[in-house]
């Protein structure tokens, strides 16, 4: 993978872990409510079903 994806990557992980990002014109976007709609859907697939872990320690956001 390149660094430009591996970059791409580690944006996009802080955002979620944020649950919001800066916009243009200066404005915050949240994504929280999203994040935790997916969350709520996830489910998991293989032998035996378990649960949905909750992601990164502080990535909830408050």
């Amino acid at each position: 993978m390149s660094a430009r994806l591996r970059d791409i990557a580690r944006e996009t992980e802080g955002i979620v872990a944020a649950g919001r990002y800066g916009a243009s014109g200066g404005r915050e976007a949240s994504l929280s409510t999203a994040i935790e709609a997916a969350r709520a859907r996830a489910r998991t697939a293989g032998p035996v079903p378990g649960p949905v872990p909750e992601g990164p320690a502080g990535a909830r956001p408050s």
